[in-house]
């Protein structure tokens, strides 16, 4: 089931939940090893990036 119909078509939901994770553990870990060069605004520029790249 996709939400809204604004996923794109044949997703493995259930993998994009686990790559999603694994993301968001990434950015925060580099975050907070290196809040200089990777900063909340680009943690929230690639977030943004990826999610709208499963959007139809």
């Amino acid at each position: 089931m996709q939400l809204l119909d604004i996923a794109k078509d044949g997703l493995d939901l259930e993998m994009e939940v686990n790559r999603l994770h694994a993301i968001v553990d990434g950015m925060a870990m580099h975050h907070l090893l290196n809040p200089e060069q990777f900063t909340h605004e680009d943690m929230m520029g690639t977030l943004k990036y990826h999610l709208h790249s499963l959007l139809k």
